[in-house]
């Protein structure tokens, strides 16, 4: 796996917390990245434990569930590197919310309003 596509899958790990107000766990984001053929199941932990040695993640488990958080820092990194993430990844993942009933936040509903705008004026 190549350097940029490691990078690729930590930024769209980073996008899919910070659109929530609550963790998200290993299975929902394997489910996502996996079924949507993003990545195998092997190289999203290896993004996910980066994430979480590098402290952009925070991971807690409970009953045998791991539960990531997305902490300052992270929040700090996607903010200077969201570019890199394409409109329809970002597409991608807001209708995974969506599909799998995954309310997202305030914030997330204001982006998709926002696309939807921008793609009715070009």
């Amino acid at each position: 796996m190549s350097e940029e596509s490691l990078t690729l899958y930590k930024l769209m790990i980073l996008f899919m917390l910070d659109n929530l107000d609550f963790p998200l766990t290993n299975s929902q984001l394997s489910e996502f990245f996996v079924n949507h053929g993003y990545t195998s199941y092997f190289h999203l932990q290896q993004a996910i434990n980066e994430l979480v040695e590098s402290e952009f993640v925070r991971a807690e488990t409970i009953r045998n569930t791991t539960n990531y958080h997305l902490i300052s820092s992270g929040k700090e990194a996607l903010s200077m590197f969201h570019t890199q993430i394409s409109e329809p990844i970002k597409n991608d993942i807001l209708d995974y919310f969506a599909e799998e009933k995954i309310p997202a936040s305030k914030r997330s509903r204001y982006y998709r309003r926002l696309l939807s705008t921008q793609k009715e004026t070009w």
